[in-house]
């Protein structure tokens, strides 16, 4: 045991490096379930805004399960290791006898348990989040570049529109009402709107969390983070977003609508304003906004503002939008019912105990509320409403409900006085750019528009059969055509 005791700060980084990959991958499954090698390379980027931006609570475990545990573990066994070898007399005055092969074969082990450590967390973390594919991905089929129908590129004709309202529901699953499952149908004022949902509504990769939900379904393509930016910065200093994708607000905007974006989190976290204000919306709203209007709220989070409070602001919204006359989008996007969990807005207070089926309940609730209240107004004689979930629940406190489900779904309803005619119930995120577009009245020629291909039924179109290449993995392979959407802005 020499070189324990020669080498200890060479061993404690060895131990230490080894148990915090170890315990990286089992904080990251708890806290986000089964993100991809993307979404934690993506985040990367933004590693700022990660920490000052997220929950305390993923700060503080992070610290403590990541960083401290493994450290204090590190150094309880090289101090034990250096309290062995003295005790064995591995010091400088111990006798030299020759030891007996037994002895030498425990020595040898004993040298090389640093190393099989940091060997084991390395391999655990690269087989869990499936790294040598991700690596050899750089050299596999330009998948994207192969189905990309650029927009830019697509007719598009604007017929008698509507204005639209678009609300993505944190982490909302159909699961969620399936009565065998929760016992109750936790959607119920949802499921009670009348509308046309999509029956198989299921995530493609790189669609799995929220700013890769937005982008997926408003500019129909997954979301990968490219090193060649428009400067040498990361996160919220670069100053565009995918400047070379056309999207659903840009073509909206080119229509004449006026975008508004409306969130209860910060805008700066994983680049979402940036996201926003790269692709023509005019006005955008997040937390720091809120905060300037203090004394109006009911109170806040450490992600934002309740799901009570955004509504409040997004009614008086809407009328000021209507008012005008002139066509709009207004995007909601909630945070209540976001993992671990959730969030207990005042109005949820009086619908029972603070449980995460009874905020998944007044949630939903009250995203029918504000759809109840545009129809009092008689807005959708003119208006369509889109809800979406951005994307599956991620692990909460029903987390294994949800798991027994043979077929989780992303909720979706799609509003308005002319029910939408479908031409398939299986759609994809990237399907709902064109779908949308569509349903609120501006044709697509082809209906296809980037990876996505429009739901709503025309005649002389035919929905493809079988499985889709979109939902192959080797859509997130190397693209130097995807590379461009983050390179080449569009005129």
């Amino acid at each position: 045991m020499d070189l324990a005791y020669r080498r200890p700060w060479l061993r404690f980084l060895s131990y230490a490096l080894g148990f915090f990959l170890l315990a990286c991958v089992r904080w990251i499954t708890n806290s986000f379930g089964s993100p991809t090698i993307q979404q934690i390379t993506y985040h990367l980027h933004f590693l700022r805004e990660l920490v000052t931006q997220t929950d305390r609570i993923f700060a503080v475990t992070f610290a403590v399960e990541c960083l401290l545990v493994p450290l204090m573990a590190a150094g309880a066994i090289v101090v034990a290791e250096r309290a062995a070898g003295a005790w064995l007399g591995n010091d400088a005055t111990a006798s030299r006898k020759p030891l007996s092969r037994v002895a030498q074969s425990v020595r040898y082990a004993v040298v090389a348990l640093p190393l099989l450590t940091l060997i084991s967390g390395v391999a655990v973390f690269a087989h869990r989040y499936s790294v040598l594919p991700y690596l050899a991905s750089r050299f596999g089929e330009d998948r994207f570049a192969r189905l990309y129908v650029d927009p830019a590129g697509v007719e598009l004709q604007k017929g008698a529109a509507k204005n639209l309202i678009l609300i993505y529901v944190e982490s909302l699953e159909q699961t969620y009402s399936d009565e065998a499952i929760f016992g109750a149908d936790l959607l119920e004022r949802l499921d009670a709107l009348p509308g046309v949902s999509f029956e198989s509504y299921v995530p493609a990769p790189g669609t799995g969390w929220t700013i890769a939900a937005m982008v997926a379904t408003q500019c129909g393509i997954p979301l990968q983070f490219v090193t060649r930016l428009d400067d040498t910065e990361t996160g919220e200093h670069v100053r565009t977003f995918l400047p070379g994708a056309v999207c659903l607000p840009d073509v909206l905007h080119r229509f004449g609508y006026r975008n508004v974006f409306m969130g209860g989190a910060s805008l700066a976290f994983a680049g979402k304003g940036k996201f926003l204000t790269t692709h023509h919306y005019d006005e955008v709203y997040g937390f720091k906004d809120w905060l300037k209007a203090r004394s109006t709220l009911h109170e806040f989070n450490l992600w934002g503002i309740y799901d009570d409070d955004l509504f409040s602001r997004a009614k008086e919204k809407l009328v000021a939008l209507h008012d005008t006359g002139a066509p709009f989008n207004l995007t909601l996007l909630t945070l209540d019912t976001h993992h671990p969990e959730g969030y207990y807005s005042t109005s949820c207070r009086t619908q029972g105990p603070r449980e995460f089926a009874t905020i998944v309940r007044c949630a939903s609730g009250e995203v029918a509320e504000f759809v109840d209240f545009a129809r009092s107004r008689g807005y959708l004689e003119d208006t369509n409403i889109v809800i979406v979930g951005d994307h599956l629940a991620m692990p909460n406190p029903v987390y294994s409900k949800l798991l027994s489900s043979p077929q989780r779904r992303i909720f979706n309803k799609f509003i308005s006085t002319t029910a939408l005619e479908k031409s398939t119930d299986e759609i994809i995120p990237f399907d709902l750019f064109p779908t949308v577009l569509e349903y609120v009245g501006i044709g697509v020629d082809g209906q296809r528009l980037a990876l996505g291909r429009s739901g709503v039924q025309r005649s002389g179109t035919v929905w493809p059969q079988g499985p889709r290449m979109e939902t192959s993995p080797e859509i997130l392979n190397f693209s130097r055509r995807y590379e461009e959407l983050w390179t080449t802005a569009t005129e």
